[in-house]
C-alpha cells in the first residue's frame, strides 16, 4: 500500500537566504517537499503552472504589498492555499480578507510553518 504524499510547498520571498533557511527548515519535516523556491511574482506563477505545488508560503512585500497581495488573489484563482510569512503584521487584516490559509509573522512564528503549511493543503480528491 502506498503511504500518502507529502504537502507540495512553493515558497516565495525575495530574500534568497530567508527561502534557504525555510527550505531547510521544511525539508526537514518528512512530510514536506519543496516544489521550487522563487523571489519573484512572475517566477512564483511559473512555478504553479509547472509545479502545481499544495501550498504557497509567501513573503507579501515582493517588492511591496501591492504585488505580494496581487499574488496571493492570483493564487486563490489557481486555487492554490496560501499561507503569508511576513514582517508586515499591518497587512494582516487585508490579508486575510483575500482568503489566505494563515498569517504568520516572521519575527515569531517560525515553529508553527510546518504545522500552518499542513493545515492548508486541501483534503486529497
Amino acid at each position: 500500500m502506498n503511504s500518502p504524499r507529502g504537502v507540495r510547498v512553493l515558497i516565495v520571498d525575495r530574500d534568497r537566504r530567508v527561502r534557504r533557511a525555510l527550505r531547510d527548515l521544511l525539508t526537514a519535516e518528512p512530510d514536506v517537499e519543496i516544489s521550487a523556491a522563487v523571489g519573484d511574482v512572475r517566477a512564483a506563477l511559473a512555478q504553479v503552472h509547472a509545479q502545481r505545488p499544495d501550498v504557497a508560503l509567501l513573503d507579501v512585500l515582493l517588492p511591496g504589498p501591492a504585488e505580494g497581495l496581487a499574488l496571493v488573489l492570483e493564487l486563490r484563482r489557481l486555487a492554490v492555499p496560501v499561507v503569508v510569512l511576513t514582517a508586515a503584521s499591518s497587512l494582516r487584516e487585508q490579508a486575510q480578507d483575500y482568503g489566505v490559509a494563515a498569517f504568520l509573522e516572521k519575527d515569531h512564528n517560525l515553529h508553527r510553518i510546518p504545522e500552518a503549511v499542513r493545515a492548508a493543503r486541501p483534503p486529497p480528491e
